[in-house]
């Protein structure tokens, strides 16, 4: 079986969205890659980001926590 992979920023609707966002992520060292593909959507609504980050997942998947931590900055939020 094939799993379908696509960018948040192109399965979005971004017009369709009212109000507040808040997105929860656990996806075992995927973040980064998650931020990646949803950084349009991120800086449209600048919504409340929670995820707690393993880096042992993250560097299995192939990313480094500076990397991260560099778009979380870039994105304009902090981490703690």
């Amino acid at each position: 079986n094939k799993v379908r992979i696509a960018k948040f920023d192109n399965l979005v609707e971004f017009n369709d969205i009212k109000g507040k966002v808040a997105i929860k992520l656990d996806i075992e060292g995927g973040e980064l890659n998650f931020l990646l593909g949803a950084e349009k959507f991120i800086s449209m609504f600048r919504q409340v980001l929670m995820m707690e980050i393993n880096p042992d997942a993250l560097a299995a998947s192939g990313a480094e926590l500076s990397t991260f931590h560099g778009l979380i900055r870039k994105l304009g939020y902090t981490s703690f």
